[in-house]
């Protein structure tokens, strides 16, 4: 947010408080944050929730963690929303539940945030907190693969390779099944690029191309009739994988997988 002043434009507090994250300065970070935490800026409380769960400039508490990311992930911050479904997978500040977990996977893939569409993925692949579904299982990562080539060949490997895994036990039916929601979400989201970048990563998997022959025909004309529409490309939400955070603190996002901070 810029605000102008005497013809110049001004960074506020929330970009101040950001400013001051970066150079270290988590004093300052805290104080301009909290109160606009409290006033219930989404971006303020998850980046409280990041403070707290990292202990930066203050005591680490994953239960405050977890307060200040739930009050960002009501107000549909997707990465909040993820942070909540690995705390409540590892069981940080909560004890684990399986059964919420994926619920707030589910909402931030929904969004497009490929490291929850492995996770939500995963679940189902193993019937943690869901019923165990295989057509599910292959859907989700297949969407997280379609974006990651430009975040380096090792998450895009471990994420090909586990739904390739899946499809190991999967009938050629399933796999039709499951191709068919990925492109379905796709463009139900309106993710023109992603389309493009599905069909690609479709074709580099291990699918024949009798699996391929039976795409919904409409994929294709449907791609283009969302060419040019507003946000076709990129729809701006908070932690897409594919976004540039480099003006925010480092979020668990970046990862396909949380890892251990401990």
């Amino acid at each position: 947010m810029l605000v102008a002043i005497g013809g110049a434009a001004t960074a506020g507090p929330l970009e101040d408080a950001v400013a001051a994250y970066q150079r270290g300065d988590y004093a300052t970070a805290l104080r301009l944050w909290h109160p606009l935490a409290e006033q219930g800026d989404a971006d303020a409380q998850f980046h409280l929730g990041v403070m707290y769960e990292s202990g930066q400039g203050l005591l680490r508490s994953d239960a405050e963690a977890i307060k200040w990311y739930r009050k960002a992930a009501e107000q549909d911050d997707a990465v909040a929303q993820f942070n909540l479904g690995v705390m409540y997978t590892k069981g940080e500040g909560v004890s684990p539940n399986h059964a919420e977990a994926p619920l707030w996977y589910r909402l931030a893939a929904n969004h497009g945030l490929a490291g929850a569409q492995f996770n939500l993925g995963m679940m189902y692949a193993e019937g943690q907190g869901v019923s165990q579904d295989y057509v599910q299982a292959h859907m989700w990562p297949t969407l997280a693969a379609a974006q990651l080539q430009s975040l380096g060949t090792n998450q895009r490997n471990t994420t090909v390779d586990a739904r390739d895994r899946v499809a190991s036990k999967m009938t050629p039916q399933q796999i039709v099944e499951a191709q068919e929601l990925a492109f379905e979400w796709t463009i139900e989201h309106r993710h023109v690029g992603r389309l493009r970048a599905l069909l690609e990563s479709i074709q580099r998997g291990k699918e024949t191309p009798d699996r391929l022959a039976v795409v919904p025909g409409q994929v294709q004309a449907q791609a283009g009739d969302l060419e040019g529409s507003p946000g076709s490309s990129s729809v701006g939400l908070h932690g897409l994988m594919l976004e540039d955070l480099s003006s925010r603190p480092n979020r668990r996002a970046l990862n396909l997988r949380p890892s251990s901070r401990r």
